[in-house]
């Protein structure tokens, strides 16, 4: 797979056949154009292209919305990243409607064989990539509704030490965790409604908590295994 950062650059940001040849007579059997993946337009034809030259296409897209005003993902010490929330309705509800155009456009084109979801951070705030543990206000409270706990004041930077203090550190961890996996179970069960054999990439490898801990279990099936992307060349 060829992530392309630097071709494309000639042409402000847009893939031509030229670009496709090239990546092709290089060695490479997969095109993944850094930008425009979230457009269905440019992926039908980039999508087009990559067939018509006996190549495969993964449409690059982040795994992380940007918000400022959003339910943000918070870390242990209470600062928060102008990313949504890993337990965010905003967050996934974007990567359903982006992954399955993706999907519906691999039917009519085979080439465009999956998403390639990107969970390096940028964002300001970010403190390693997307997603650790978010102690944000909601996930925080539905824990503690769950447990049938009496959730006191906490400000931001409070919440991991009450949790850790009140014994409830690996009961928070799972909670979150399965909350993550019965979300990427409906995405990939959408998905294989539409293409069972559509692939789903995530960068990178191994990966954060995210990816391992309900990526990895809920992803990957028999007909479409997920796609561990690492930087090593």
């Amino acid at each position: 797979i060829l992530v392309d950062k630097v071709l494309m650059a000639d042409n402000q940001w847009v893939m031509t056949e030229a670009h496709v040849k090239e990546i092709r007579a290089a060695g490479f059997n997969v095109v993944s154009p850094r930008l425009g993946g979230t457009d269905p337009a440019r992926v039908r034809k980039v999508a087009a292209m990559a067939q018509a030259n006996g190549m495969f296409y993964v449409a690059w897209m982040r795994g992380s919305l940007d918000t400022k005003t959003g339910l943000k993902h918070v870390y242990p010490d209470g600062h928060d990243c102008d990313v949504f929330s890993p337990n965010a309705d905003e967050l996934w509800d974007w990567l359903e409607k982006t992954i399955l155009e993706h999907a519906r456009i691999s039917v009519e084109i085979p080439a465009m064989a999956g998403s390639f979801l990107d969970f390096e951070n940028y964002a300001r705030g970010g403190s390693g990539n997307h997603y650790d543990l978010s102690y944000d206000a909601r996930v925080v409270g539905d824990f503690a509704k769950a447990r049938g706990l009496t959730l006191p004041e906490l400000a931001p930077g409070e919440r991991a030490r009450w949790l850790a203090d009140q014994g409830h550190e690996t009961a928070f961890r799972a909670f979150q965790v399965e909350g993550w996996r019965q979300r990427a179970r409906r995405l990939r069960q959408a998905v294989d409604a539409i293409n069972p054999r559509f692939l789903l990439l995530v960068y990178p490898a191994p990966g954060t908590l995210l990816i391992t801990e309900a990526l990895y279990p809920e992803w990957g099936t028999a007909q479409a295994p997920l796609v561990l992307c690492d930087a090593v060349t």
